[in-house]
């Protein structure tokens, strides 16, 4: 369907579109298709369509830390609302809506049959009230490839959040936030450390390798679990990443897949992430050989410490690069004979 505003009377009526817009009260609708609890979760603070989120954990680019190493210190964030209460007709213009038979004109113009909200002669003196009304948008749902959750969303919102009669001097009723919402948000603020490669043998000087020589590869102080936490309205998802190997790649090379993020060199060690390399740098016409690090990771979250399985859209890879000099040592072997 294309994108333009849909006018409608029934107050549960939804089109798979950008937008929807409901006359009774004139509220207005929007749809597009659609770790353990460590912490209370932080009170919803709404205003308009804007949620305040707390977000923490050892992976939050939103933290003091921010880089996975352990830090991550609760901080706030806001983010707009997918689906809120926003005011419509006054009770006194929803009344004369009502009692000069608009509503029913609207209505059979729209093939519609509606009736009008019960109770509302009591307000019918009342220009400071409003009703209020529920008002959706996939542009807020933070996973703009997720359309069949947002979709579900909206109609649970739908069926919970009624048009409702809000006087001049009390709140609306507060957008929910439910932990599917919360997950999505977590996940915008996972960062996923640069990998920084380290290797041996490191030549004194360049700190380059050598041809044919078993090089040594491991990830320098590689987090394996990172989790990042987003609360607000009672409930808490997080969203916990697990290192899955990482590739190592290079010109003229065989790709080098390792489980871990590899074993510092040591005396009697072993490991199963070594490279031998079968060309000099200056063989491929450069001083160093651009040696590439692609880090894997694996997510699944959790609903108020309850699992709840994969991430419908897993973290991408991380990718650093580290400029190797690969130098060959020249021999001469001589016969006895």
């Amino acid at each position: 369907m294309g994108t333009g505003t849909r006018r409608v009377l029934g107050p549960a009526a939804l089109f798979v579109t950008s937008s929807v817009m409901l006359l009774l009260g004139a509220p207005a609708a929007m749809a597009a298709g659609d770790g353990p609890v460590t912490q209370t979760p932080a009170s919803t603070k709404t205003s308009g369509q804007v949620i305040t989120v707390s977000v923490w954990g050892n992976g939050s680019k939103a933290g003091s830390a921010g880089s996975g190493s352990g830090g991550g210190g609760r901080v706030d964030v806001s983010v707009p609302a997918p689906c809120w209460m926003t005011a419509g007709f006054s009770g006194k213009e929803y009344f004369e809506w009502v009692d000069s038979g608009q509503m029913a004109r609207d209505a059979y113009h729209a093939n519609e049959s509606v009736t009008p909200y019960a109770g509302y002669e009591q307000y019918k003196d009342d220009a400071q009230g409003h009703w209020y009304g529920a008002m959706c948008t996939s542009a807020n749902w933070p996973n703009q490839d997720d359309i069949a959750g947002f979709n579900s969303f909206v109609l649970e919102f739908f069926a919970t959040h009624p048009s409702v009669y809000v006087p001049a001097n009390e709140t609306p009723p507060r957008p929910p936030v439910p932990p599917a919402l919360l997950r999505d948000i977590a996940l915008n603020n996972l960062r996923l450390p640069d990998p920084r490669l380290d290797w041996n043998p490191k030549l004194r000087g360049n700190q380059g390798t050598l041809v044919n020589l078993d090089t040594w590869f491991w990830l320098d102080s590689a987090p394996t679990t990172l989790r990042v936490h987003a609360a607000a309205g009672g409930n808490e998802a997080s969203v916990i990443a697990t290192f899955g190997g990482m590739k190592i790649t290079a010109p003229s090379e065989k790709p080098l897949n390792c489980d871990g993020p590899g074993t510092p060199y040591t005396a009697g060690a072993q490991t199963n992430c070594a490279l031998a390399f079968g060309r000099a740098s200056t063989a491929l016409g450069a001083e160093a050989t651009p040696v590439t690090v692609t880090t894997k990771w694996t997510g699944t979250w959790a609903a108020n410490g309850a699992n709840q399985g994969p991430l419908p859209r897993q973290p991408d890879p991380v990718t650093a690069t580290a400029d190797i000099r690969v130098d060959e040592v020249q021999t001469l072997v001589t016969s006895s004979q």
